[in-house]
Parts: structure tokens; sequence; C-alpha cells
């Protein structure tokens, strides 16, 4: 399970509000201020995958671990699953940049059945 023994469990609705909330919660996770804009960011866009593909009224369960000044956060929604793409959208293309944000500004990522997780080292005081 990638967030095995979360600090904090939330279930979100799988409307537009949902990445908005997601952002909220993370804020009081005890985050380094530097970090904060990039976990939110990047808490926001798997937060958004979610509603926009689940495919589905059933909640978002975002969850978060913070050990050894590192965070872990895992969004797991109640769709089919997915593939990750390689590569974002050609420019001008609505989307398609979330994962590659993650990519990007995570030091490690992945995708466990209907969960996709990220990890930052050095982000939590």
């Amino acid at each position: 399970m990638p967030c095995a023994s979360p600090d904090l469990v939330l279930d979100l609705p799988a409307t537009p509000a949902a990445p908005s909330l997601a952002r909220q919660a993370v804020e009081r996770l005890p985050l380094l201020p530097e970090q904060l804009p990039t976990v939110t960011l990047l808490a926001s866009e798997l937060v958004t995958n979610a509603v926009r593909h689940a495919d589905t009224d059933r909640p978002i369960r975002l969850e978060a671990r913070v050990r050894d000044r590192r965070l872990r956060l895992c969004v797991t929604d109640e769709g089919q699953g997915f593939s990750a793409p390689a590569n974002p959208r050609p420019a001008g293309e609505e989307g398609g940049y979330g994962l590659f944000l993650v990519e990007r500004l995570a030091c490690d990522w992945g995708v466990v059945g209907r969960t996709v997780w990220f990890e930052l080292r050095g982000a939590v005081r």
C-alpha cells in the first residue's frame, strides 16, 4: 500500500471543489514553507485527474504520510485505473500536464491499482 499508516485521511467529493479541499488539507501538514507550493500543486493535480477521469460519484480518498522529513501523498479513486502517459499533450491543448508535473517535481511517484502517489524528500519540518 503506497500510504500505509497515513497521518491524514480525507474523503473528497468527486466534484470540481475537490482540488481546493485537497489544497486546504495539505496546507495543515507540517511542511517546510518553501515546499508548500509544490505539494499543493501536485496534490491538486492528482485530485483533479481523479475528478476528471474516475467516472464515478464515489468519494476520492487523499492520504498523506509524514516520516523522516518525507511526505508521501496518495490519491485513490474508484475509476478503472490507467496507464500513465509518457508526455504531456501538445502545446495549446488543455490538460495532460498533471502527471508530467508530478514526474518533474516529485522525488518518486507511481501508480498502484487505482492509487497514484508521489513522494517528496526534505519537505517536512
